[in-house]
């Protein structure tokens, strides 16, 4: 068994920023998303929190995927 990958996090991110980041973060994913953690730090600052799995060489799809951002749940911490 494969080791857990960590996630990417990246702290202060500004109100106005979030979803630019999180379209970013998505298509940069694809299909190892597993999920999005927002989380309200100081102010309007949030915390993104990204965590992928690995996926397997030969079952990646050769097409290149389309709009992921309606299959993927977003959960935000309050």
């Amino acid at each position: 068994m494969m080791p857990r990958r960590p996630a990417v996090v990246m702290p202060r991110i500004p109100l106005f920023l979030i979803l630019p980041v999180l379209r970013r973060e998505l298509k940069r994913a694809g299909e190892e998303l597993v999920r999005i953690v927002v989380r309200k730090v100081k102010g309007h600052y949030y915390e993104i929190s990204v965590r992928t799995r690995t996926v397997c060489r030969a079952l990646r799809p050769a097409v290149p995927q389309a709009d992921l951002s309606e299959y993927c749940m977003v959960v935000a911490d309050p």
